[in-house]
């Protein structure tokens, strides 16, 4: 009984080994759950360790290809804007950042009118599809009826 125990604390080494290198493959080359093939490896040893090699790469969420969105790429985005308040006094010119300010804090909202050089007319914020996008992207506060 004691040479058991012996032998299998002998034993406990290897295990770990191969339960810690089970994790590290599964984790960095399979994209598998590194703790669950902890175990695995663990409690199946070498068994466990190989059948792993024979498993596919796991295929997660695509990886976005599309670089992050930036408004400064929009060019029309980056013009001087002018918008009309509650009173429909004209504020102006404001920059997208501050434009971008001003809605965060409440002072213009989807209902706002805004015009820049580019437009024929002022148009209300939630049918500017540039604007609208690049608010959804960049401000924290979400865009309600858009």
């Amino acid at each position: 009984m004691i040479a058991e125990l012996i032998q299998i604390k002998a034993l406990l080494p290897y295990f770990f080994l191969i339960g810690a290198l089970s994790a590290y493959i599964a984790q960095k080359k399979k994209g598998r759950n590194p703790i669950a093939w902890f175990f695995i490896g663990f409690f199946f040893g070498i068994l466990g360790f190989s059948f792993l090699f024979f498993l596919p790469k796991k295929k997660g969420e695509k990886l976005d290809l599309v670089p992050a969105f930036s408004y400064k790429r929009i060019s029309s985005l980056n013009k001087p804007w002018y918008f009309l308040d509650e009173s429909h006094k004209v504020i102006g010119p404001v920059s997208f950042d501050k434009l971008l300010e001003d809605f965060e804090y409440s002072l213009i909202h989807e209902k706002t009118y805004l015009w820049n050089e580019n437009m024929e007319n002022w148009k209300p914020l939630e049918e500017l599809e540039e604007v609208t996008f690049a608010f959804k992207h960049e401000s924290i506060k979400p865009l309600n009826s858009i």
